[in-house]
Parts: C-alpha cells; sequence; structure tokens
C-alpha cells in the first residue's frame, strides 16, 4: 500500500508539475495576442482614418478647384470684376459644401488671421483675388497686386474613429487652389516651340537700340525665349504682362532687370505658364474650303479674278501704281499737319479679288474698295474708271495675293472693311511678299479705320449683307457693311492673314514649315484695327508710332527692329479658357 501511495503521490506531483510547465506558454501567447490586436487596430486605424482623410481632402480639393474656377471668368476684361470673382467662388462653395456663409464675405479679400467660419460645420475658408489678400496664408506665385487669379483655401477638422483608441481624435485637412485666364487677351502670340523648326533667335526678339515696345491693355505671350537687346524696353502698362511658357532664365543675356517695367518705374518679371499657347485657328476667309490655286477664269466661290477685260493694268493679275500702265495721271499722297494722307479724289481704286502682286510707288496712294470692281486703275492714259458692284456670288472685302504686296517711301495702302491675304510662295522666296519701306516719308498701310470688323472676323463670318437698295453706280444690288459685331469682342476683325503652307493645296507642308512674309521696314507704319494673324511666319517689324492700331499679332516668331518707340494698342478679343494654376507640383 505504501508503495501504491508513493507512486500515487508520485505521480500527482508529476502530474502538478506539467500543469505548470504548461501555464508558461499560454501565458506568452496571451501577451503575444494582446500586442498582435493592438498593432491591428493600429493598421486599421491607419488604414482606414488615413482614408478617409486623404478622401475627405480630396473632397475639399474638388471644392477649392471648382471655386476658384467659378470666379476666373469675371478677370477676363481689362478692368477686372473681382468682386463678382469673390462672389461666383463663395457661391460655388457654399453649394458644395452645404455650408452658411454668413454676410457678404465677397465684397472684400478673405485676411490671412481673419478666416470666415460656419459654425455649424466649423469650416475656416479664404477666398481673395488677387491671392495676395490673403497674406501669408497664400502659398502660391501669383503675388503681383494686379495679377487676375482667384485664390480658394478650405479648411476644417476631421473626425477619427479607430485612432481614437490612441487618443488621436481628429486631424486638420485643408485644400487650396488659384486659378486663372490664359490665354486671355494676348497682343502678341508667338508660337513656335523650342523643337520645332524657324530661325536661329528666339520667338520674341526686340533687336532696336534704345527703343521700347509699348502694349496698352494687353499681354505679351510666347511658347519659348524672349530676348530684349541693346537697353531695348518692353513696356507694359496697367496690368498687362508677359508670360513664357518654356524659357530659360538667362539674366542679362536675355533681359535685365529693368527691361520689362510699366512705363512709370515699377517692374515686371516674365510669368511662366502652365502650357503652350495654343494657335487660335482662326479660319481662312473663304466660303470655300479649299484656296484659289491660280490666276484663272474658274476661281472657287469667293476669290472672283479681280481684272475685268477692260482693264488697264501691268500685266496678268499685277497692280503697279506709279510705273508701267498704271501711271495716274496725279500723285495722291498729301501731308495734312505733318501727316501722310490718301488724297482720295486722285488716288487708285481696286476691288475684291484675285491678284498676283500689288505694288505701289512713293506719292501714291491705293484704295481697297471692298464692294466694287474697278476696270481703269490708272485714270489715265484715255481709261475712264467704271465702278460695278461685285456679285453676290463674290466675298466682299477680301484681297487673296498670290505674290507680293510692297509699298514704297511715302506710298500708301488704305481700306476700310477689309481683310488681306496673302499665300506663301516657296521658301526663299516668300521673303518680305508683305513689305512696307521706311524712311522719312515712309510707306503707310492703314486698314479698318472705321469699319472695325473688317471683311471677316476671328469666328469666321463676314460683316457685309446683300441688300437691293442705297447701291452706287446704278447698281440693283450691292454688298453692304453692317456695324453688327464691332461691340462684340468674340468677333474682332482680321485684318491681314498670312495662309500657313499646309492650307494651300497640293503643298505637302510639314506641320511647323515656317514662311518670312510679314517684313515691314524701319519707319514704316502700319495703323490697322483687327488681327495680324500669321500663325507660321517668322513677322519681322520695324514701325512708327502710327503703329499704335494692330490689335493682335499672332506668328511663329516675332522680331521688333526698332528705329522708334511704338505702341501698340489692344482691341480685342478678350476670350479665354478657366484654368487651374496652383497648386502645382513642387507646392504646398
Amino acid at each position: 500500500m505504501r508503495l501504491k501511495l508513493a507512486n500515487g503521490r508520485a505521480r500527482s506531483g508529476a502530474m502538478e508539475g506539467a500543469t505548470e510547465a504548461d501555464a508558461g506558454p499560454r501565458g506568452q501567447i496571451l501577451i503575444l495576442f494582446a500586442l498582435a490586436l493592438v498593432a491591428l487596430i493600429g493598421f486599421a486605424a491607419v488604414a482606414i482614418d488615413l482614408g478617409s482623410y486623404l478622401k475627405v481632402r480630396r473632397d475639399y480639393q474638388n471644392a477649392a478647384d471648382a471655386a476658384a474656377l467659378a470666379g476666373a471668368p469675371f478677370l477676363t476684361t481689362a478692368s477686372p470684376d473681382r468682386v463678382s470673382a469673390r462672389r461666383a467662388a463663395w457661391t460655388s462653395l457654399q453649394g458644395q459644401l452645404g455650408i452658411t456663409i454668413p454676410g457678404t464675405p465677397w465684397t472684400a479679400d478673405t485676411d490671412a488671421a481673419s478666416p470666415v467660419n460656419d459654425a455649424a460645420n466649423k469650416f475656416s475658408l479664404w477666398v481673395s483675388t488677387p491671392p495676395i489678400g490673403s497674406g501669408a496664408k497664400y502659398p502660391g506665385a501669383f503675388t503681383g497686386s494686379a495679377d487676375k487669379a482667384v485664390f480658394v483655401w478650405i479648411e476644417a477638422q476631421s473626425p477619427s474613429y479607430l485612432s481614437r483608441i490612441f487618443g488621436i481624435n481628429g486631424s486638420l485637412v485643408s485644400a487650396w487652389a488659384t486659378s486663372g485666364i490664359f490665354p486671355n487677351r494676348f497682343a502678341v502670340i508667338t508660337l513656335r516651340q523650342p523643337t520645332q523648326s524657324g530661325p536661329a533667335q528666339e520667338d520674341i526678339r526686340l533687336a532696336g537700340t534704345s527703343v521700347a515696345l509699348t502694349v496698352i491693355g494687353g499681354d505679351v505671350g510666347g511658347n519659348w525665349n524672349m530676348k530684349l537687346n541693346s537697353n531695348n524696353n518692353l513696356i507694359l502698362p496697367g496690368d498687362s504682362q508677359v508670360y513664357l511658357h518654356d524659357y530659360l532664365s538667362c539674366g542679362s543675356s536675355c533681359w535685365g532687370t529693368l527691361q520689362i517695367n510699366n512705363g512709370s518705374g515699377g517692374l515686371k518679371t516674365a510669368i511662366q505658364l502652365p502650357g503652350p499657347i495654343p494657335d487660335p485657328n482662326y479660319p481662312l476667309p473663304t466660303s470655300a474650303l479649299s484656296a484659289p490655286g491660280g490666276p484663272t477664269a474658274a476661281l472657287p466661290f469667293g476669290y472672283t479674278n479681280a481684272f475685268p477685260s477692260a482693264d488697264n493694268r501691268s500685266g496678268p493679275g499685277d497692280v503697279n501704281v506709279g510705273s508701267g500702265g498704271d501711271t495716274p495721271l496725279s500723285p495722291s499722297v498729301t501731308t495734312v499737319a505733318g501727316v501722310q494722307t490718301c488724297d482720295t479724289a486722285n488716288a487708285v481704286r481696286i476691288g475684291p479679288g484675285y491678284y498676283t502682286n500689288i505694288e505701289v510707288d512713293g506719292g501714291y496712294c491705293v484704295i481697297l474698295d471692298p464692294t466694287y470692281a474697278h476696270d481703269c486703275l490708272s485714270n489715265g492714259n484715255g481709261c475712264t474708271d467704271t465702278p460695278t458692284a461685285i456679285p453676290s456670288t463674290q466675298m466682299p472685302g477680301v484681297f487673296y495675293v498670290n505674290g507680293t504686296i510692297d509699298v514704297g517711301n511715302n506710298g500708301m495702302i488704305v481700306g476700310d472693311g477689309v481683310t488681306v491675304v496673302v499665300r506663301p510662295k516657296n521658301e526663299p522666296n516668300d521673303n518680305g511678299q508683305f513689305s512696307a519701306s521706311g524712311g522719312s516719308n515712309p510707306a503707310i498701310i492703314d486698314l479698318n479705320a472705321t469699319q472695325l470688323s473688317g471683311a471677316w472676323t476671328r469666328r469666321g463670318v463676314s460683316p457685309y449683307v446683300l441688300v437691293t437698295s442705297g447701291c452706287s453706280f446704278g447698281a440693283t444690288a450691292c454688298w453692304q457693311y453692317t456695324n453688327s459685331y464691332e461691340s462684340d469682342l468674340t468677333q474682332t476683325g482680321v485684318a491681314l492673314y498670312v495662309m500657313r503652307r499646309d492650307q494651300i493645296p497640293g503643298s505637302g507642308a510639314a506641320s511647323d514649315d515656317w514662311t518670312n512674309v510679314v517684313q515691314i521696314n524701319a519707319s514704316a507704319g502700319l495703323a490697322w484695327n483687327g488681327i495680324t494673324y500669321a500663325p507660321h511666319d517668322s513677322s519681322t517689324l520695324a514701325g512708327q508710332p502710327g503703329h499704335s492700331g494692330v490689335g493682335q499679332l499672332v506668328c511663329w516668331t516675332f522680331t521688333f527692329n526698332g528705329g522708334t518707340n511704338v505702341t501698340q494698342t489692344y482691341s480685342g478679343p478678350f476670350a479665354g479658357i478657366p484654368l487651374l494654376l496652383e497648386p502645382r507640383l513642387g507646392q504646398p
């Protein structure tokens, strides 16, 4: 019995020992499980709460983007309506966030230290235009007092869920955006990008000596670099700016700190665009899709041959006023109060249609008549001009030139309600197809002084209507100009249209083939209203103060050779596209 008892005690002791040994691993598993559970909860908290944070931040960013874009269209004009821009942004925020906006916060910029608070939803909001109205709260790059940009900042406390276990009760979520209008109201646009063909020079180049190009009411924009030589100045009064997309900040080798200014001592810097300026693609002035191939009898609708059989001219399609068969009996350029003026009584008149070359020598003026054809250009040599109304099948006011337009010293070309279309020749023969000479009595080309829509608008319509009364020279029907589009800046007239090579049938031109058509020599004057559309032309202007009328120049590259200070007054169009400008990559 003792043995059994002893054995029983021994067995019992062994069992007790095994139970104590087993308790150790069980305790460790519980501890490890608790630690793993904490880690799992932590990961879940990160996943859920961080995901919630990112979702809320994206919602706020979308709301800020939309609000900034809603305000931007009110900043397109020369005198931006900043109050309406802020009101539109605040209205957008109210609709998207479901908040109640106290009072009328759009009457002023939101101060950095005094946000507008929505007590019910705990939002803090800032809206300013220009962005500097929010002071240190604004982290962006548009810090000029005249910048046309809308700044919106949204800030709110985002609640936490699982993170509360760790004592984290929420996080501050914010988002912001800046919107503007680009391209907007460019007085000069250069389209060539660095990878495309063209002359070995910058896209925008002021190459004279100690001269200034002043742009009033518009901006200067280019897709590549700009260079201002020899103390030249680009003067941008008011809120006018220069915008460049792809450019090198090359210091004094491009321009110095004093060369871009407002004309009153205030300095300006080039602003970098977020993307290239696109070609406006103004439509070719023609009712047919193709341009005429030559001075034939069967031209497409809109470009009727300008020369009746009785015409007295220099040669097929040529007008050479001042020499040869087109010599008028009397000069027709006079000086009135020190200003060169066209003597309309003695001037030569030519009607719309197709021409090979138009050349005007010094002392003579040629009037581009938009609605009547003329069968005698010289008013001499036994030829008497008999004007006739152009037919209903012909486009009024459009002068299509296949060769050269050349105006010599003291010569003039004038026309109201007209559009000149130049078809480039093949390189290098297109050099200076549209040219005007300089000198003490310079050549002057003056178009659309009163009939501002020209013969063709940037939207591709004609301001002329066919009427059956009030016609001249006994005509029973004639084209008559209307001013219906003159107050509509979206219908700004085209004064000069230089075709791209790919618009010429059978040219086989590459997309960036360029021309040298527009070559205006020193002191020559351009005084027209409307658009110069030469999207693939490396245009050169020298100019004189009479250059002031050119409203918009669209070209491949632009060179201003100077010789005198020139003022370019921009007259439209103001149309632009709302564009998010910030935040950009790298901004907070």
